[in-house]
């Protein structure tokens, strides 16, 4: 800002003029001249020579007003007048004379003050209030800064820490959230073969775990952490060891990796050729969601395959109770399953903990295991008995026509049918063919069909009539026959044949 020497009013640094009195700006002020004091009595003498003239006055480009900011409620300056041109200085006079045709001079004008512009707001109010707004806003960036970093080290710190880890994991186990536990072990498993281990597989809260607790073992700093952990499953008390390693990090986060978890299996022997449907809590499995298999014979299904030779199938399973219930929707077969282990029924398995130390990792050692096998159906021995019946009375009747019956009828037949005084041959059922046996063996055939043979009981009794040259008779007699037949299943379809 420019300031006026005249007037000192505040102007803008780009104008030339003092926009409230008009005095060039960088000048000092003018200061007017007062008229000399003449001598007590003199009266000025006329000046022979001529008048001084008055100085020309040099035009000056009139100041442009430069309209200013005025406080609130103050009323704007009027701009001073200018001040008159000095007269020209007289010659002194004696005492008392006044020059002739020489106006008196007037009295001079006072020049006039300056008006005091108004006082602008003190700088050093305004600079301390923006002082303390600016602390005060630095002040609540710190503390947010501060409770940020806190939290994020609380969240980090929470995250990395294994023993967190190993909480969410057997928490998430015993509220049934097995697709949220394998996930965390990142476990290799395919998705075919975490069949059992979604979150939906066992819902009822009494066959999972419960009261569990989570206490470290050992070492509680490196790079290996062991934890054991107790809990209640099937009313008993079970303890269990989880063992994490450390995986490198991810950003400020420790990573951990299970080295060991509470992750088990149940194992479940098929009969060779055979895939029963096995459903478990619900889920229908079979070889595809096995982790394991084994088979007694690397030619599988050959024609004349027995039905002792099976395939043994692992499925990975956590602790819980798991329902079995076994269908392979076929008429004259079905499965069943029998076990020594008293983790096992006939309707489901318990699996009370991962393998404990040195229990064996074979197919068949296992207490958690069942096998399965396929026996026939009520429908099966009724139709094959049917079907017995049918073939025993087509034996009756050839015998009954005097013609010997084909030897699996095993019914008695001599040389006297041929004997001329033998005749009126007539044979009736007097027992229908009764299987002796329910254990029926069964053999799987390269077509997919299953064959079998079954054994049964028939009895029967004949009448005859003699003549000859020195006599005539009417006889009667009875026999029991042995039946051996065997038989075909493909699909929903019997065949029933006797054997000699």
């Amino acid at each position: 800002m420019k300031v006026c020497a005249q007037c000192g009013n505040q102007n803008p640094d780009d104008v030339v003029f003092c926009a409230n009195c008009g005095t060039p700006l960088g000048q000092a002020p003018q200061q007017a001249q007062a008229p000399q004091q003449m001598p007590t009595g003199m009266v000025p003498q006329t000046m022979p020579q001529q008048p001084m003239q008055a100085p020309q006055a040099v035009p000056q480009p009139a100041p442009q007003a430069v309209p200013q900011m005025m406080p609130t409620g103050q009323v704007p300056m009027q701009p001073a007048q200018p001040m008159p041109a000095p007269q020209p200085m007289q010659q002194a006079m004696p005492t008392g004379q006044i020059p002739q045709g020489v106006p008196q001079p007037a009295a001079p004008i006072a020049p006039t003050a300056p008006i005091a512009p108004a006082a602008p707001m003190a700088p050093a109010a305004a600079t301390a209030k923006i002082n303390k707004g600016l602390v005060g806003g630095i002040a609540i960036a710190v503390v947010v800064v501060l409770v940020a970093i806190i939290a994020v080290t609380k969240v980090v710190g929470n995250m990395g820490d294994p023993s967190k880890v190993v909480n969410d994991y057997v928490t998430a186990l015993s509220e049934g959230r097995y697709g949220d536990a394998i996930a965390m072990e990142g476990s290799s498993l395919s998705d075919a073969q975490k069949a059992l281990l979604a979150n939906s597989v066992v819902q009822d809260a009494n066959d999972r775990i419960s009261n569990v607790d989570v206490s470290p073992t050992g070492k509680t700093s490196g790079a290996t952490r062991n934890f054991k952990v107790d809990y209640t499953f099937n009313g008993q008390s079970q303890s269990a060891t989880v063992v994490l390693k450390k995986d490198g990090k991810k950003g400020l986060v420790d990573k951990w990796k299970f080295e060991k978890s509470l992750l088990s299996d149940i194992s479940i022997d098929y009969p060779l050729c055979i895939t029963p449907n096995i459903t478990v809590n619900g889920v229908t499995v079979g070889a595809d969601n096995s982790f394991f298999g084994y088979k007694d014979i690397d030619a599988s299904c050959q024609p004349g395959a027995l039905e002792g030779a099976y395939s043994v199938y692992r499925f990975a399973a956590y602790p819980g109770k798991y329902h079995l219930s076994l269908s392979d929707n076929a008429k004259y077969l079905t499965v069943s399953m029998v076990s020594s282990s008293p983790y096992v029924t006939s309707t489901y398995i318990n699996v009370p903990g991962p393998r404990s130390e040195g229990e064996s990792d074979g197919p068949y050692v296992e207490p958690r295991s069942v096998t399965v096998y396929r026996v026939a159906t009520d429908q099966l021995a009724t139709d094959i008995t049917a079907q017995l019946k049918t073939a025993y009375d087509s034996c009756i009747s050839t015998a009954s026509s005097n013609r010997k019956p084909d030897e699996s009828c095993d019914i008695w037949w001599s040389s006297d049918h041929t004997n001329s005084n033998y005749s009126n041959w007539k044979y009736t059922v007097a027992q229908e063919p009764k299987i002796t046996s329910s254990d029926f063996y069964l053999e799987t055939e390269s077509d997919g069909s299953v064959t079998g043979t079954v054994s049964a009981d028939a009895a029967y009794a004949y009448t005859y009539s003699y003549n000859s040259s020195f006599s005539s008779s009417d006889g009667s007699n009875d026999g029991t026959s042995s039946l051996y037949a065997t038989f075909t299943i493909k699909g929903d379809d019997l065949t029933v044949k006797l054997e000699d």
